[in-house]
């Protein structure tokens, strides 16, 4: 039904379509416009500014090295500043894998 550039989204893809056919459930994705979904629209399109700071990727970097650690989940992060690969979002964070929390 599609594709997108990244293989690893393709492969989570073809990961749940398989479970899916396991378990005979059918899953589609739809547009809802705007004017149908105005809560979660509304929500996609604001800036959080008290959450988005970081430290310079340098400092980070740095900063891990010195303590000798290798973090594998930024808490308290955002696809915008996030250093590690998994992160924690405050919002569920539409385009990444984030582990969302509230």
């Amino acid at each position: 039904m599609g594709t997108c550039h990244s293989s690893t989204i393709n492969k989570l893809v073809i990961d749940i379509w398989e479970w899916c056919i396991t378990h005979n459930i059918w899953i589609n994705a739809s547009h809802i416009p705007s004017i149908h979904n105005s809560a979660a629209d509304s929500e996609s399109r604001q800036t959080r500014k008290e959450n988005e700071w970081s430290l310079n990727y340098t400092v980070f970097q740095k900063a891990i090295d010195e303590a000798h650690v290798q973090p594998d989940v930024d808490l308290f992060a955002s696809r915008l500043n996030y250093k590690c690969k998994r992160y924690v979002s405050y919002q569920p964070d539409p385009g990444s894998y984030a582990v969302n929390a509230k």
